[in-house]
């Protein structure tokens, strides 16, 4: 059983190779296509979980270290082919068959009768993408990608069409050239090293002479152009947008994943270089700043785009320039929440690009996503034995905007826009906030520094340009009725906090036989203004500063400490007093107006400045007292809201909410005792959280539109 298991790592390269090449004997039986097509994906991903439950240590006598190694044709390594198992690459096998399942599923309605060849060409992309991720040599890497854009250049041509001849054109030159430099690339490193196996590189590379070590750089440079060429990188990205947009929806779905594999190959080709010389790796602080670039170049195409399918083309840039940002920051502890976002993000997308693909059927007017991405003429329909579709017929380019319909695409839309924004409740923001939290708690680590505020001010931005982009298109997509205008308003509120602290932080602490602690706070006021802008009858934004009031500390410590070997007793009672400054964006869903009254929901991030003052430290038995002066410290802060609206009139509107406000981490300054003695230890109190409760109203700036009587009496 076990020899069995240990072949599994071919399967998800065999058999949609097999399939595939046979689908092409299997002529006009479409139903038998779509058989072995739907076979060969549900193979594929039980084999990619087989593999992810492999590498882990529930079966430590298949892989004793969880990283499984194929020899195909026994040949050992450095000499044979090697296909290498682990857990990051069973995971990317799997993200492929879910996406590849769901893509397949959605191309059965139409796109699948278009093109006779479409069912091996997906296969054979699927062989691509799942080789780039098993392989062990760099050679077959090369061999891979090529199978896969290979495979991908016909299934962007699918369909036709001026737009889509043209961006296809456009995607074959670029990646012609890119997988040209590869080659060179993979030459000079064989040049050098006389290998291409990527565990006998890492040790070759250590025994380079001096002056053979400058050529085999350049040639690793040249690969790392490469791959970012594929991972979609600026400036190497300009290609991209285009491109995805023209292609058809559930090939767009999966060409969503295609930026990863150069992603994947980033991390997985640099970890190996870094292993035998740090500086030839890719992942040094130069891919940070290539994914700033990125990110700031995909923002400005997302604002300034009004087609939704392009928009999502630019959020799959977006994801690509964080992680490489996140991947720049070299923090081993980023290494999780990456692999998260990763994955979150390539799900998001391609269930966006599905999504704007069922969007455009309820249309009953023809709006181009790509410039005259049009069908082919009827003439080369007839040429394959295919009957002429037309662009606009009721069966499969448009449907009736049924009210359940458009409320099942209404709310697909939501959930797409909350993921790839990073707002709760969904996994874009579980993966956002812990890149966030793992940035921030190692941006005093040596070398990092202003790198990871940076990179928290890119995550935020991205997630606000994407709220703002994405409502100005779901109203013309999904035709809801817009408002008469889009106001913009002052608010202020008030109200008052019920915060607690998880834990305190003292130096002295790890040496104690037992502690027990008890930390609150008491309430304390809130004020609050703001400025904000609706976006459409259910969206809206505002940045609001508040003040929250000096809330006093009421502390305790009951510990066990070692006095001369003997355990011994002790009680600590602290006093002082927080105050903050917060400052969030936020964004809100308003879920409709019942009776003037509308309940809504929301989140916000943002920094918070917590101060900590007038601390005393006293202990009950010796009566020993020691003070601090204030201190103030600056946190990431993220909060949630919910409550109802009242609007008074059109004007004006009463707020009563809700707010889970989380505000970080706050310090004293340096505590010293009675006798004015310091030794530069601080107080630190960790993860303060407050539960808010506010009395708000918002002003519109906006002229309301005028409402007049039906007249009375009508003529006729």
């Amino acid at each position: 059983m076990i020899a069995l298991l240990e072949h599994m790592l071919i399967v998800p390269i065999l058999a949609p190779l097999l399939v595939g090449a046979m689908q092409l004997f299997l002529g006009e039986r479409r139903g038998a296509r779509i058989m072995f097509s739907l076979a060969s994906v549900l193979v594929q991903a039980a084999a990619a979980l087989t593999l992810l439950y492999m590498t882990t240590d529930a079966m430590p006598d298949v892989w004793t270290e969880g990283v499984g190694v194929y020899a195909i044709g026994s040949w050992p390594a450095p000499f044979g082919i090697v296909l290498v198992v682990d857990r990051l690459s069973a995971l990317m096998l799997l993200l492929t068959s879910l996406v590849a399942l769901s893509s397949l599923v959605y191309s059965l309605a139409y796109w699948d009768r278009v093109a006779p060849a479409f069912h091996s060409l997906f296969q054979f992309l699927l062989m691509g993408l799942n080789g780039a991720f098993l392989t062990g040599d760099l050679f077959n890497l090369f061999v891979f990608f090529e199978v896969l854009l290979a495979s991908s250049y016909g299934l962007l041509l699918h369909g036709s069409g001026v737009g889509r001849v043209k961006a296809s054109l456009h995607y074959i030159t670029v990646n012609l050239v890119a997988s040209f430099l590869f080659l060179i690339g993979v030459a000079m490193i064989y040049g050098m090293t006389g290998t291409l196996n990527m565990a006998d590189l890492a040790g070759r590379i250590m025994l380079l002479a001096p002056h053979d070590r400058a050529l085999f750089e350049s040639g690793a440079a040249i690969l790392g152009v490469a791959f970012l060429i594929k991972a979609g990188a600026w400036p190497l990205n300009f290609w991209l947008p285009a491109t995805y947009v023209a292609a058809s929806s559930p090939i767009g779905a999966v060409f969503s994943l295609l930026t990863k594999v150069g992603v994947y190959a980033v991390l997985r080709v640099g970890t190996v270089l870094a292993a035998g010389n740090a500086e030839t790796s890719f992942i040094d602080v130069g891919l940070f700043y290539g994914g700033a670039a990125t990110i700031a170049y995909a923002v400005v195409g997302m604002l300034a785009s009004r087609q939704l399918g392009r928009i999502v083309s630019y959020c799959v840039v977006t994801s690509t320039g964080l992680l490489f940002m996140a991947l720049g920051l070299r923090v081993d502890a980023l290494t999780g929440p990456v692999i998260l976002y990763l994955v979150s993000s390539v799900l998001a997308t391609s269930a966006f690009f599905m999504v704007n693909g069922l969007a455009q059927r309820t249309r009953t007017h023809r709006i181009r996503e790509a410039a005259d991405v049009a069908p082919l003429p009827d003439i080369t329909y007839v040429g394959f034995d295919i009957t002429p579709q037309d662009p606009l017929s009721p069966k499969d380019e448009v449907g009736i905007a049924i009210p359940a319909a458009m409320a099942f695409l209404g709310m697909a839309f939501i959930c797409c826009a909350l993921l790839v924004a990073g707002l709760p409740p969904l996994s874009g923001f579980i993966a956002k906030f812990a890149l966030l939290r793992t940035a921030v708690g190692h941006s005093t680590d040596a070398g990092i520094g202003w790198h990871a505020w940076a990179f928290c001010a890119a995550l935020i931005a991205t997630g606000v340009a994407t709220m703002i982009a994405l409502p100005a298109v779901a109203e013309e997509t999904y035709v809801i009725d817009p408002v008469h205008s889009q106001p913009q308003w002052v608010a202020t509120h008030i109200g008052f906090s019920n915060q607690r602290v998880k834990t305190k932080e003292w130096v002295a602490y790890s040496s104690l036989l037992s502690l027990q602690q008890d930390n609150s706070f008491d309430t304390a006021g809130i004020f609050g203004v703001g400025v904000g802008y609706r976006f459409n009858n259910w969206f809206r934004a505002d940045v609001i500063g508040q003040y929250r009031g000096n809330a006093n500390l009421h502390s305790t410590d009951r510990f066990v400490f070692s006095n001369a070997g003997v355990p011994t007793a002790g009680v600590d009672t602290y006093t002082g007093s927080k105050s903050e400054w917060l400052v969030l964006a936020n964004g809100y869903v308003d879920l409709g107006t019942w009776w003037c009254v509308t309940p809504f929901i929301g989140a916000g991030v943002g920094f918070a400045q917590n101060t900590i003052s007038q601390y005393v430290d006293t202990n009950t038995p010796t009566g020993g007292v020691a003070t601090a002066p204030s201190a103030s410290k600056w946190n990431f802060a993220w909060a949630l809201h919910t409550g109802l609206a009242y609007r008074v009139t059109p004007n004006f509107t009463v707020e009563l909410g809700y707010s889970y406000v989380n505000l970080g981490d706050a310090t004293t300054g340096v505590v010293s005792d009675f006798t004015g003695f310091a030794n530069n230890n601080r107080m630190g109190f960790k993860d303060i959280t407050s539960h808010d409760l506010k009395l708000g109203v918002r002003w519109d700036l906006s002229n309301p539109p005028v409402y007049a009587p039906p007249p009375l009496v009508t003529k006729g």
